[in-house]
């Protein structure tokens, strides 16, 4: 999935507010921002994107997204 995606709720059923804790102890990924505690030097990234969020190849198929029914 690379279709653009917010917050909709504020609790633990959030399903799109995954990202990626970055910690002394190394990545620990998938974690639902929605239920971790905001402190200093928190570093956390957005997934599913490569290189960088502002240029996503991923994305590319976007491009045929009209065609390709949900579900």
């Amino acid at each position: 999935y690379h279709r653009p995606r917010g917050i909709v709720t504020a609790g633990p059923e959030e399903p799109c507010a995954l990202i990626d804790v970055i910690g002394p102890d190394g990545r620990e990924p998938n974690r639902l921002a929605t239920t971790l505690a905001l402190h200093q030097d928190l570093a956390a990234e957005s997934q599913n994107r490569w290189p960088s969020l502002a240029l996503d190849f991923g994305s590319v198929a976007d491009i045929f997204a009209r065609f390709l029914p949900a579900g």
